[in-house]
């Protein structure tokens, strides 16, 4: 997928798959405020292929650049029932290899450290109705904590999961296109991952270049929480497990208008939300994290 950002007027056909470890680097000018033109340059390291040898990680995030690293897991959409099993895999050796990494970092030179933890704290340093502007900065918030704040494990580095080809969804159920989509949105949101699906119109693949630029060069990201059919955007700090859990005003008058027609506690039914009122998230999800149990019910 970088290769689409990288060289947008190629065809898919014309780029190949990364078999193990490739680099390149994307360059930008641009005028500062003082009107001289600045050049940029932005190492891309691209991992493909299946990620069984965790031990490449050490070489694109080492831990000289990972207060500045940006990470993008990109899934593919065409398989949708891997892609909650594929995540969680590769979180876990992200979880492993950041943390080995902050460790070495926060032994040289905690600052750097607390600069980089103050930084995602401050996504959730503000109303849940007004999500951050870009990475890092409050956009008129009223300075109160996110209500999950407790709640969520949010790693010391930016990462955002690309899912492509997003127009597969279409092919499953509508109940399982939107559990499928809140399980994606519930991973991210407990991790601090920024989330992105695309298709391969060409207004998806202009978001996608826009964020991959925007990541790439150090600007805003705009705040979203867009869920849309054709593409969802979620930035860091935007989603809640509110929203999640027990929906929104329409997602309750659904399930109720359907437990009332008997469809919706039966086979083929939809369930359009978890719990039934924001004092049952606590059973889900605490400040010790994830609730097992009561996800095997």
């Amino acid at each position: 997928m970088i290769q689409s950002f990288l060289k947008p007027a190629s065809s898919s056909k014309e780029n190949k798959p990364t078999i193990a470890l490739e680099c390149n680097f994307a360059r930008k000018t641009q005028n500062t405020p003082n009107g001289n033109a600045q050049k940029y340059i932005c190492h891309v390291y691209e991992i493909g292929g299946d990620l069984v040898d965790s031990r490449l990680l050490d070489v694109v995030l080492t831990k000289d650049s990972l207060p500045n690293a940006r990470v993008m897991l990109c899934l593919d959409g065409s398989k949708p029932h891997n892609l909650i099993i594929n995540l969680l895999r590769y979180m876990t050796l992200l979880k492993e290899h950041v943390g080995k990494k902050v460790a070495e970092i926060q032994a040289s030179n905690v600052n750097i450290v607390n600069s980089m933890r103050a930084a995602i704290s401050a996504l959730y340093t503000t109303s849940a109705a007004a999500p951050q502007q870009g990475e890092g900065a409050a956009e008129g918030g009223d300075g109160k904590p996110h209500k999950d704040l407790q709640r969520i494990r949010p790693l010391e580095c930016q990462i955002w999961v690309v899912v492509s080809k997003f127009e597969s969804f279409k092919q499953l159920h509508v109940g399982e296109r939107r559990l499928l989509l809140q399980a994606l949105r519930f991973v991210a949101h407990y991790f601090g991952l920024g989330l992105l699906c695309v298709g391969q119109d060409g207004a998806s693949r202009e978001m996608y270049r826009t964020l991959v630029g925007s990541l790439a060069f150090g600007q805003a990201v705009r705040p979203s929480l867009e869920l849309g059919d054709k593409a969802v955007l979620v930035t860091r700090g935007s989603d809640s497990f509110e929203q999640l859990l027990l929906g929104d005003k329409a997602d309750r008058d659904r399930s109720a208008e359907e437990a009332a027609g008997g469809s919706g506690g039966g086979k083929g039914g939809v369930r359009y939300r978890m719990v039934a009122s924001e004092a049952e998230i606590e059973q889900f999800l605490s400040s010790k994290g994830v609730t097992r149990d009561c996800w095997k019910k």
